[in-house]
């Protein structure tokens, strides 16, 4: 983990970040690592390939074997190192600017054939609509939420700690999604103007 840039988000630091919150078993850890974050599409194994390098780097320990000898029940949790670290990597910046290693830029980088622009533009087409979806999703429970506090003020209370962070997480996926289907959009106008042009009828020498 310490070869990760600041700021960056692996499946170590998440798997760290989750025994900070509370210690766990290696197999519990893989479904709340799963659930909690979604989007990264990791696996439930992606906890206990990561439990052996934190524990070498001094961030986590193991507390109670699993019965009968079972790994995956192996409890784990984080040392005062471990907290430190995570503290660090959620108080501290990314790398300005961040690296860019964009799936769609690279086929731009190697489309060399119309085919490969049609075929490139139906992939756009499919993540404007996935995209748009999430967003949509993400967009209804940052209302639900900003609802939910305005009805806790009317109450004269305050919303906890946790409630609030969650909250700004979810207002901030609503933006994030947002900005993927404006940026899917445009490249997918982008691509059928340049198609158009690629099959429209090319101009031949003016009669004299």
């Amino acid at each position: 983990m310490a070869s990760n840039r600041i700021g960056e988000m692996s499946a170590s630091m998440a798997v760290l970040c989750l025994l900070v919150e509370s210690p766990d078993t290696t197999a519990s850890l893989g479904v709340r690592l799963v659930k909690q974050f979604p989007d990264a599409r990791w696996s439930r194994s992606a906890a206990h390939n990561n439990m052996e390098s934190l524990a070498k780097q001094g961030f986590i320990r193991l507390v109670r074997k699993g019965p009968g000898g079972t790994s995956s029940l192996d409890s784990y949790e984080a040392t005062r190192e471990g907290v430190a670290q995570a503290r660090r990597w959620i108080r501290e910046s990314a790398v300005i600017p961040p690296v860019l290693r964009d799936g769609l830029q690279a086929k731009l980088e190697f489309s060399r054939e119309e085919e490969d622009l049609l075929g490139l533009l139906e992939t756009v087409r499919e993540e404007e609509d996935a995209y748009a979806r999430r967003y949509a999703e993400a967009h209804r429970g940052d209302v639900r939420a900003r609802q939910a506090r305005r009805r806790l003020r009317a109450r004269g209370k305050r919303a906890s700690l946790v409630d609030l962070v969650g909250d700004v997480k979810l207002a901030d996926e609503a933006a994030v999604w947002g900005l993927m289907v404006k940026r899917l959009e445009r490249l997918r106008e982008n691509l059928e103007d340049a198609l158009d042009e690629l099959q429209g009828p090319a101009s031949g020498p003016a009669d004299g």
